[in-house]
């Protein structure tokens, strides 16, 4: 037997993925770190990319 997934559940779910794979952080705090680092952008762009979508990404799977 297979249980119906209401659209409520499909909403709470939904917004959950987007919260965490979307925040606000994920909107101000690339800028603010590119501007803060200076010569060291491309370790830093690493560093987000990790942080930001690698650890996200992981917590899914």
């Amino acid at each position: 037997m297979e249980k119906k997934i209401s659209l409520r559940e499909i909403i709470v779910v939904a917004s959950m993925f987007f919260g965490m794979l979307f925040g606000a952080g994920n909107l101000i705090f690339p800028a603010s770190m590119g501007q803060k680092a200076g010569v060291d952008m491309v370790s830093a762009a690493w560093g987000f990319c990790i942080t930001g979508v690698g650890l996200p990404l992981l917590s899914v799977v």
